[in-house]
């Protein structure tokens, strides 16, 4: 038979046992959550780091060849005075006025120098060393990094760089060329380097004006281009130095030099030289007016109704010398007070020269109308 003193003595081993057990239990639960929140702390940092550097590339992109050396603290230099209430800012907010790294478990306030030469602008910001108490966070200081390269990858990749070394520091260097740079300015204002669509459309633009452009398709409510080199061109108003084309229609165009297979406008201007080669009869002018007309705009082309060849001479419509022809078989005179007065010939017929007396203004005396073939 087992005592009862035994029994109790057993009793308290099993006690102390699972008294024991528990407690490492629960000091790997506190050490487990204790570790968690420290990674969320870094990962934390991580994100606002990334946020950091976008501020500040977008702080470049903006500045251009411009931008002045100079170490920056903290960073208030990146948020708006008027928004923020501070003196100490610019007028753009690049960072909102809440953002703060001081408020983190790590970070502290970062310093930015800025170095701007040969038109590369670079901006290298430094943290303070990751360290609680004693412990430098040379781990955490790797996660951060990593959070913030991941948060950067895609909208900044190969402009931003992320590094840390043993005593805890994180640094991000942001290196721009401003000669070469794909960044807008946040105004819009110019893209100093080239941008590749990857054959996507660029849909629902209002104006495009450029210096030099080649499209293959294009549909433009206002065209104003040096040089235009496109399969179609849909155009409302136009003002275009060198267009080939093959097929252009526009409401109004002012071209300096056009190639074109096929031109359909209300209104073409052409200056300098133009050369059409090749018309082989394609050439056909469909305004209709009458010989003897008043016309507006000397060297204007027109047809009779008859498809004979009409030019606009000294404000009246006149028949065309070796278009279709004149029978000179069917000239006559005509004098003031017969015939016909104040040099106007009949439908059909061209006005072919006079002589005036006295000092009757603008009045032909006599003259000669010959009929058209």
């Amino acid at each position: 038979m087992v005592s009862k003193s035994f029994q109790r003595g057993y009793l308290i081993v099993e006690m102390m046992i699972v008294v024991f057990i528990f407690g490492l239990a629960f000091t790997g639960y506190m050490n487990y959550a204790a570790k968690n929140e420290e990674n969320d702390s870094f990962y934390a940092l991580g994100s606002v780091i990334a946020e950091h550097s976008t501020a500040i590339t977008e702080w470049v992109v903006d500045q251009g060849a411009t931008a002045l050396s100079g170490t920056y603290t903290g960073t208030n230099w990146l948020k708006s005075n008027s928004d923020c209430g501070i003196t100490t800012g610019g007028t753009t907010a690049y960072l909102p006025c809440s953002f703060s790294f001081t408020t983190s478990r790590f970070g502290g306030s970062p310093t930015s120098v800025v170095t701007n030469s040969g038109g590369v602008t670079t901006v290298v910001t430094t943290w303070p060393a990751l360290v609680e108490g004693s412990k430098v966070k040379v781990i955490g200081a790797a996660r951060v990094v990593r959070e913030a390269q991941a948060t950067n990858r895609d909208s900044m990749h190969s402009v931003v760089t992320y590094s840390e070394d043993i005593n805890g520091v994180i640094t991000a260097t942001i290196s721009v060329n401003n000669a070469t740079s794909i960044y807008v300015k946040r105004a819009g204002d110019s893209m100093n380097g080239s941008l590749d669509m990857g054959g996507n459309n660029l849909d629902n633009v209002g104006v495009i004006t450029a210096s030099t452009g080649t499209f293959n398709t294009s549909s433009l409510g206002n065209a104003s281009a040096s040089s235009f080199n496109t399969n179609n061109v849909i155009a409302t108003n136009g003002t275009i130095t060198t267009l080939d084309s093959t097929t252009l229609t526009a409401t109004n165009g002012t071209i300096t030099n056009l190639g074109a297979t096929d031109t359909s406008t209300s209104n073409l201007t052409v200056s300098g030289t133009a050369t059409i080669d090749q018309l082989s009869g394609n050439l056909k002018i469909q305004k209709i007016r009458v010989v003897g007309d008043a016309c507006s705009g000397n060297g204007q082309m027109a047809m009779t109704a008859t498809d004979d060849l009409l030019s606009c001479v000294n404000g009246n419509w006149k028949g065309v010398q070796g278009a279709g022809g004149l029978d000179y078989r069917q000239c006559y005179g005509a004098y003031h007070g017969t015939n016909v007065a104040y040099n106007a010939c009949p439908t059909g017929y061209v006005f072919r020269g006079g002589y005036r007396r006295g000092s009757d203004s603008g009045e032909w005396n006599g003259f000669n109308c010959c009929k058209l073939k």
